[in-house]
């Protein structure tokens, strides 16, 4: 993105800001390149190397004179600064929204790795030697170069010990993933369902690897063809692993705060809804931030989402219904969880309060569910059982692999 197009006016201009703006912050030579077929997921990785590996070229081609570059505004006609049989290094104009520029041209960065590779062994003025020493990307083709001259050989798109590295990073993340679950076994205790267990160990080895393929993208130098998919890939398994993960960590927290008060009736109410709604959130921003990884054009359906939008709450009222009952049923308390209530022809202990149902054990044992909704449509119709002062207390049953609790009026829990 090109702020300033006076900075660009000219070829000079243009050599100037690559050149210059390579030791800068904030990457100001990426406005010297034209990078209109690089896709906006890989651009700034892609940039970074484009613009080290002109200037690498540059140094070996030889010292540059300005008087030998243009600087006519006015002219039209592109800047041919080198010519090679592997590629040409060449300046044109492009026409943007606040007027024209001038940028490297699309083929001249489509070429420029294939050019430093045959122009790597000329010698280079001393001061231009230490460019780029410290690049994790050079260092790790230095590397190759002295293990064996022929790993630098191309194999389709990239150079042998790139896929090499590559590999290796995909093996390394792999049983970096089998270590991350051994280590958290070891120091969580397993209280959930063991087939959701195994998804969560599932998503923290997609995570690892994940994460491994992000770190080996700017040293490895992929280009856009192979770099494009492999971020794509890395960052699916990095959010859809993220899911389960954090949908385990919402529930932790929950039942942690549950575990604060020895009445919880109230309170759970609103965990219950909280965590209905924040897994609900995590669902969404997993989508919108998968939809931007894979470049699916997101934009669109959500501003039709205005005009559709009376067809969308139409289909959603019963779940908003709901969520809006919890809330009430919050707000007023005309029951909260561990009472027992009768509706209707039914009675028994409310047992959970969700965004959807409510789930009540009748005293046969039986689990009723009902629309959360219709507890305060109920109300009038709702009887709480009397007690005397001071005879309701919460007990916990045993009977379930994790403890009921329940309000009664008995002196033991058997009628639970």
């Amino acid at each position: 993105m090109v702020d300033d197009p006076s900075k660009l006016a000219s070829p000079r201009d243009t050599f100037k800001v690559l050149l210059s703006g390579l030791t800068e912050a904030g990457d100001p030579a990426q406005a010297a390149l034209d990078l209109r077929n690089y896709s906006q997921a890989v651009r700034g990785d892609e940039a970074f190397l484009l613009e080290r590996y002109l200037k690498k070229v540059i140094d070996r081609i030889g010292y540059v004179y300005w008087q030998e570059i243009p600087d006519d505004p006015k002219s039209n006609t592109p800047f041919v600064y080198f010519e090679h049989p592997a590629g040409n290094i060449v300046i044109g104009p492009v026409e943007t929204e606040k007027g024209k520029i001038w940028q490297f041209t699309p083929e001249t960065l489509a070429h420029i790795r294939a050019l430093y590779a045959d122009v790597e062994d000329v010698p280079v003025a001393p001061e231009f030697a230490a460019f780029a020493s410290t690049d994790p990307f050079f260092i790790a083709r230095g590397l190759a170069r002295k293990i064996s001259p022929g790993l630098l050989t191309r194999a389709g798109p990239m150079e042998h010990w790139q896929w090499w590295m590559l590999g290796l990073a995909a093996l390394a993340g792999i049983v970096f993933g089998f270590i991350a679950n051994a280590l958290i076994s070891l120091f969580v205790r397993r209280t959930d369902s063991s087939a959701f267990f195994r998804i969560v160990e599932w998503a923290v080895r997609s995570i690892v690897l994940g994460f491994f393929l992000l770190l080996t993208l700017r040293p490895l130098g992929l280009p856009q063809v192979v770099a494009a998919p492999v971020k794509a890939i890395a960052w699916s398994l990095v959010v859809i692993g993220a899911v389960p993960v954090v949908w385990h960590l919402i529930g932790k927290v929950a039942d942690h705060y549950r575990g604060l008060w020895q009445v919880p009736g109230y309170h759970d109410t609103l965990i219950s809804l909280s965590t209905g709604v924040a897994r609900v959130a995590v669902l969404v921003v997993a989508f919108l931030l998968l939809a931007e990884v894979l470049a699916i054009p997101y934009e669109g359906v959500i501003a039709g989402l205005g005009i559709g939008g009376l067809a969308v709450a139409l289909a959603a009222q019963p779940t908003l219904q709901n969520f809006l009952s919890g809330l009430t049923l919050y707000a007023d308390r005309p029951v909260s969880v561990g009472d027992f209530c009768k509706f209707g022809d039914q009675s028994g202990t409310i047992e959970h309060i969700g965004m959807r149902s409510t789930r009540i054990r009748s005293l046969d044992r039986t689990i009723i569910s009902c629309r959360t909704r219709i507890l305060p449509a109920c109300r009038s119709r709702t009887t709480r059982i009397a007690t005397a002062p001071g005879s309701r207390r919460r007990c916990s049953c045993a009977t379930r692999r994790r403890p009921i609790s329940c309000v009664t009026s008995w002196p033991s829990c058997a009628g639970c």
